[in-house]
């Protein structure tokens, strides 16, 4: 029988081998420590749903999915899933609600031949894809921050803190721990994947360098969207980041440049050849950055195009029970309840201590009177918001390359473009609020928290004696 003193000794020995096994494949660098300590943090978060088992909708998309339970031997086409729904339904069909996610039904169809009907491996590749988007979420901020101006390495510490924030988040419970959540994942993986992509053309000036990134970001942007419909706004997030972020003071400095280049030819004739070079490289940053955004223009309307024909240009038919906003009758009140839901999946973000995966079935009541207190509290915000915009524009104004107000920008913009598939505003959605859609949205989210606790906790300066009036 083993005695105290050896256990200990066992146990001390193994522990000096795994601390050696550790600096061994894990070397003494930031890049790979932050990026090892995220990817470990954001698994240990969510590691207790491994051993969870199918609930709610895992049963109608991987249990009764004839195309994620597909073998060799069923003798069905093995492209059928391309052809229908992410329920296994028709996609052409009436009943079918077109959520076309063909990436998704086979990652759940490698799955299945991998481990049958056991849902600890879906588990175990969803807890495993969050961690991965958590270390391509830091790429991700560290890239957005750095184009925004700053002078020093603090967008680093800010970034870490972003993904810290990302990988630990309640909210994003659904996504994470429910099987059918995968399509969240992957589709927030072939999103960071993009814009990473995207933001390596930006470094290059000349048009032929950056097209082969360009391209990689559209083939990505193409796995995003067949792996969940909110992935097709990667475009858009990159054509707004480039125009108004990264390219746009640039070409702006760059048509201020040819404008004084024009002037000080006119005066002085004699320069033709040196002035005809300093225009080569503004005309270099302009078309650049006009072939980037039509490129990206055109390759939203394709998707968009792609996606259509794929629904054969009809719409999903909801009901008032799906979603009881888009089916109200008064068009004043139908706006305020959609107004009011985008401040309630805000507030999710802020304050995750009542979470739900269904809110269907009345969970929340329509705004039907001007008396409902929720009228005026989401008009109140509403009004608070836009002024709080307001403001930050006129600091825009006033500092033109403010590392504040990009960073700002960088956060709302990631907050709100990846959320507008869900906010009734393009299209009516089949849900009253879902906290999975929130899994892209809450990149920016994050980097706004991060932000402002950096600002008013870490940056936060100290005051003197004489500051201080009693």
């Amino acid at each position: 029988m083993p005695t105290l003193s050896s256990l200990s000794t066992s146990r001390c020995c193994s522990s000096q081998w795994i601390l050696l096994l550790c600096r061994f494949f894990l070397p003494n660098n930031k890049f790979y420590r932050r990026r090892t300590n995220l990817f470990f943090l954001a698994v240990i978060c969510f590691a207790a749903s491994i051993p969870a088992g199918f609930v709610f909708d895992d049963f109608e998309a991987i249990v009764h999915n004839s195309d994620v339970r597909w073998t060799l031997a069923s003798g069905q086409s093995w492209w059928r899933f391309l052809q229908n729904d992410f329920w296994g339904r028709p996609i052409t069909s009436n009943q079918s609600h077109k959520s076309w996610r063909p990436l998704t039904t086979l990652s759940f169809r490698l799955n299945y031949l991998w481990r049958q009907d056991e849902p600890q491996g879906y588990h175990l590749i969803n807890v495993f894809l969050h961690g991965v988007v958590t270390v391509l979420s830091y790429d991700f901020y560290v890239e957005m921050l750095s184009a925004c101006g700053a002078r020093d390495c603090r967008f680093e510490q800010l970034s870490f803190l972003s993904s810290v924030i990302f990988a630990c988040h309640p909210v994003h419970a659904e996504a994470v721990s429910s099987i059918v959540g995968r399509a969240e994942l992957l589709s927030a993986f072939c999103f960071l994947l993009a814009f990473l992509a995207y933001a390596k053309s930006l470094k290059y000036v000349h048009l032929w360098h950056s097209i082969k990134s360009i391209l990689l970001c559209f083939i990505l942007s193409t796995f995003a969207l067949t792996a969940k419909e909110q992935g097709i706004t990667i475009l858009i997030l990159c054509m707004v980041y480039d125009l108004f972020i990264c390219s746009g003071p640039k070409v702006v400095a760059c048509y201020d440049y040819m404008r004084c280049s024009n002037e000080a030819q006119s005066n002085n004739n004699n320069n033709n050849n040196n002035v005809s070079d300093k225009k080569e490289m503004p005309m270099n940053v302009i078309s650049t950055t006009l072939f980037r955004l039509s490129f990206l223009f055109i390759s939203l309307l394709s998707l968009l195009f792609l996606r259509m024909h794929v629904m054969a240009w009809t719409k999903p038919r909801f009901t008032a029970a799906d979603n009881p906003a888009a089916f109200h009758s008064d068009k004043f009140f139908r706006v305020i309840n959609y107004l009011y839901l985008w401040m309630f999946n805000f507030w999710i973000l802020v304050n995750p201590s009542a979470l739900c995966f269904d809110y269907s079935m009345g969970c929340i009541p329509l705004i039907t009177t001007m008396s409902d207190y929720r009228l005026w509290l989401t008009t109140i915000s509403t009004t608070l918001g836009v002024v709080f915009a307001g403001i930050v524009l006129l600091k825009r104004i006033s500092k033109l390359d403010s590392f504040d107000f990009n960073c700002i920008l960088s956060s709302l913009m990631t907050l709100v473009i990846p959320f507008l598939p869900a906010s009734n505003v393009l299209v009516s959605v089949g849900f009253v609020i879902a906290e999975r859609v929130l899994y892209i949205p809450s990149l920016g989210y994050c980097l706004l928290i991060a932000y402002a606790f950096m600002k008013t906790v870490i940056e936060k300066p100290k005051l003197s004696v004489n500051e201080i009036n009693i």
